[in-house]
């Protein structure tokens, strides 16, 4: 019955793809069935989103954020940095995955000396991209999260073992297209912030690749001398014959620093391979440093000048590290766009097995959704204003009026 009802939906979703021009904005479909969500909206994915890549002992890594914001942390939260240096020359301290050589990997020749300094702006970007190592995943197959409506949010705390609390704030600020914008501080040491736009496009009848456009940034570095990162994303394939499995989509991505000149471009092979270069912009021809891994195992680090090659990212490493004391995601009293309040019935059906009535609950939010848009339009409203973003020259940027984020209630036992 499942493949039955799958079948239905990509029939239905290649009509509607054709009609469409060849890519659908699935915001305004409604057929995928109940079975293939995943229990949460578009914006809890990061946080909830299982990881598709195993540890050792073949238990699911943790979530991409709890990966990403614990390596952030590492590199560039409070700790890392000796406010006593003059501004600019602040010093990272070496991270755990800074490893010495293993001489029984033939992929590491030569000696493999001191990873890149954190006090210059190449060692630094080379921490940023090890960042982005930390958030590759895919979702898993036939794990669809739900469609968010418009003005939809989501707050989250991360506490981390060295103190530090991730607050982050979801705001979903467009629905045609589907554009979600996020703000994530790492107690002030850090930021990650930006938006993302899913686009699938049919690969024939045998996959569905999505396409995630949109920007994230990077500020790290003492307040009085912040530097921005700039980064884009990965899509991602879903693949239905003739086998099912989702995988990334061979594509190039990149991390930037305007203010050094500097740019990292990482390109995606076969077998989660990767291949990528540290490069001036002034001068694309130079490459400062070449990288080279798999993006579920190791990702090493070389200087064409020397010999010497670095570990720049050990995915098992990352993944078994203990560094989060609580996980919390929550919503601010009187949210009734709070992610929970919108789906709650829908999962609240899907964890009893419920299938029918969280299917019709599903529909409820979807047609409430198309009512109120048509009620716009026949209205003549203008254009729909965020409660916490507001697009600056087409970057989401957080209001710092009431809407920064905040940390999770105290709960019941405390």
């Amino acid at each position: 019955a499942k493949v039955a009802a799958g079948m239905r939906m990509l029939r239905a979703v290649g009509r509607a793809i054709y009609s469409a021009g060849g890519v659908l904005d699935l915001t305004g479909f409604g057929g995928t069935p109940i079975r293939w969500h995943s229990g949460h909206s578009t914006l809890r994915t990061h946080h909830r989103g299982e990881s598709t890549l195993r540890k050792s002992n073949g238990e699911p890594r943790p979530s991409r954020a709890t990966r990403m914001f614990c390596q952030t942390d590492r590199d560039f939260g409070r700790a890392n940095w000796d406010f006593g240096r003059a501004r600019g020359t602040a010093r990272l301290s070496i991270c755990d995955s800074d490893n010495e050589k293993d001489d029984a990997d033939p992929a590491i020749d030569g000696d493999c000396g001191v990873f890149p300094d954190g006090a210059t702006p190449e060692g630094r970007i080379l921490r940023v991209v090890r960042s982005v190592f930390s958030d590759l995943d895919v979702p898993r197959h036939l794990q669809k999260p739900f469609n968010p409506i418009l003005g939809e949010t989501a707050r989250h705390e991360l506490q981390l073992v060295g103190g530090c609390k991730v607050k982050s704030v979801i705001e979903q600020v467009s629905h045609h297209p589907p554009i979600t914008a996020f703000h994530c501080d790492g107690d002030g040491d850090w930021v990650i912030r930006g938006y993302f736009q899913p686009r699938p496009r049919l690969l024939g009848v045998h996959a569905v690749e999505v396409e995630m456009l949109g920007r994230r940034m990077w500020e790290v570095g003492p307040r009085d001398g912040r530097e921005i990162y700039e980064s884009d994303y990965c899509g991602f394939v879903w693949k239905f014959l003739p086998r099912m499995k989702t995988k990334i989509a061979p594509q190039t991505w990149f991390v930037e620093c305007k203010q050094h000149g500097l740019r990292a471009e990482v390109t995606h092979g076969s077998k989660r391979s990767i291949k990528g270069r540290v490069f001036n912009v002034l001068k694309p021809s130079e490459t400062l440093f070449a990288i080279d891994g798999a993006y579920d195992s190791c990702v090493f680090v070389k200087e064409p000048s020397t010999t010497r090659v670095h570990v720049l990212y050990d995915a098992e490493e990352a993944a078994a590290a203990e560094e989060v004391e609580a996980d919390v995601a929550f919503e601010l009293p009187g949210d009734e766009k709070s992610s929970e309040r919108v789906w709650g019935s829908v999962i609240d059906a899907m964890n009893r097995g419920a299938w029918d009535e969280a299917q019709a609950g599903k529909r409820r939010v979807e047609e409430t959704e198309r009512k109120e848009r048509r009620r716009r339009k026949d209205a003549g409203e203008g254009p729909w204003r965020p409660r916490f973003f507001e697009d600056v020259d087409g970057d989401w940027v957080l209001r710092r009026l009431g809407a920064e984020p905040r940390g999770a209630p105290p709960s019941p036992d405390q």
